[in-house]
């Protein structure tokens, strides 16, 4: 008899524990005007270009309204997907959530305390990004050399608040997933990453932010931010010219005195702003010895050719579409430039165009 209760007793407690379930999420949405059988897909965003997303969830819209059940591992910042298209990003919990609103991109996540940080920064930063929205239009085909100098300057404080209005964030949330995302997506506005600023801010996250997908990230960004440096060496560089031809930073050198390695794309206003300006000191010193090498980081070939032709920048391009040499270099937005001299040092990181024209004065025997 004991022994049968003993046995009974063991089934009881091995049910228990295989009854147990793991921690999952739970999103409902009630929102207006949305389309009946539209498929929706939850993705996690990957905050590292390359990384493929993983699918968290999916369901069809049915009577205006759709559930998706899954789990996440925490806090996970997600692309909420409908018929493709890329309306809402969002931090997903393990915890019921439900999506209410006139429409998905005006909607509100209730049950997520992420997105409620999440929501609280894009207050912060709306002024901001509605700026940058505004100059991420294409540039005006002709534009005088002041105008385009106060389009890079403006680019720069606009990038420098959005990093003070991250940090200050991030500062006052130290146990907020939130915190590394705008952080590493804040980043991306600036031509260098803001170690000094971030370094002090990350070690002050809790552990459990740093063991997250962003928090390591955050850290690897941070121990590889400065991987050429001025005085460095810059990294060989071999790739395809837009006619299909193979090209090697050592062949450009060999042409000259001084190279500016110019990592640039055609949707990047700054970069094709900072090109013009360029232009005019390749016309004064490209005999004298001063050559440009465009690495582009298009992935439209197409859209690549067609502004070195639009912007007549008559160097030498080569393109870098699988992004392996923006990562050899520690890139992590355009533009981004580096000056080296004959032998391939880098004797200027990121130089403004004021700063460029002065050290070809210099070097190359003209006075301003």
């Amino acid at each position: 008899m004991k022994k049968r209760l003993l046995t009974i007793a063991a089934l009881l407690i091995g049910g228990g524990v295989y009854a147990q379930t793991n921690p999952s999420f739970v999103l409902t949405a009630k929102v207006k005007n949305l389309k009946e059988g539209s498929r929706v897909i939850l993705l996690n965003y990957k905050l590292s270009k390359g990384e493929k997303s993983d699918t968290l969830g999916s369901a069809i819209v049915h009577d205006g309204k759709f559930q998706l059940k899954g789990s996440v591992s925490g806090p996970t910042y997600a692309n909420l997907l409908i018929n493709g298209n890329l309306p809402y990003q969002l931090f997903v919990e393990n915890s019921k959530m439900e999506l209410v609103g006139d429409s998905v991109k005006s909607a509100n996540v209730v049950g997520s305390k992420s997105q409620t940080d999440y929501i609280a920064f894009k207050k912060m930063v709306a002024p901001i990004e509605e700026e940058i929205l505004a100059m991420s239009k294409p540039l005006a085909k002709k534009q005088t050399n002041e105008e385009r100098e106060q389009f890079i300057k403006k680019a720069e404080a606009l990038a420098a608040n959005r990093v003070e209005k991250a940090c200050s964030f991030a500062t006052q949330h130290p146990n907020s997933f939130v915190s590394p995302v705008v952080l590493l997506t804040t980043a991306q506005y600036k031509l260098d990453f803001p170690v000094d600023a971030y370094l002090p801010i990350y070690n002050k996250l809790s552990d459990a932010v740093k063991r997250s997908y962003a928090g390591k990230l955050l850290k690897y960004r941070l121990d590889n931010a400065k991987m050429v440096r001025e005085g460095d060496m810059a990294p060989e560089i071999s790739a395809k010219t837009p006619d299909g031809k193979d090209l090697s930073l050592a062949e450009v050198l060999n042409e000259g005195k001084l190279t500016l390695i110019d990592f640039w794309a055609s949707w990047c206003g700054p970069c094709r702003a900072y090109g013009a300006e360029v232009r005019e000191l390749y016309a004064k010193y490209n005999s004298k010895g001063f050559n440009v090498l465009g690495v582009s980081v298009d992935t439209n070939l197409e859209q690549w050719k067609k502004a070195i032709a639009e912007d007549r920048t008559e160097w030498h391009h080569v393109s870098d579409a699988n992004l392996k040499i923006k990562k050899v270099y520690g890139i992590l937005a355009v533009p981004a430039t580096f000056l080296v001299d004959a032998k391939g040092k880098v004797i200027a990181k990121n130089p403004k165009v004021e700063e460029l024209a002065q050290i070809l004065a210099k070097e190359l025997g003209e006075k301003l």
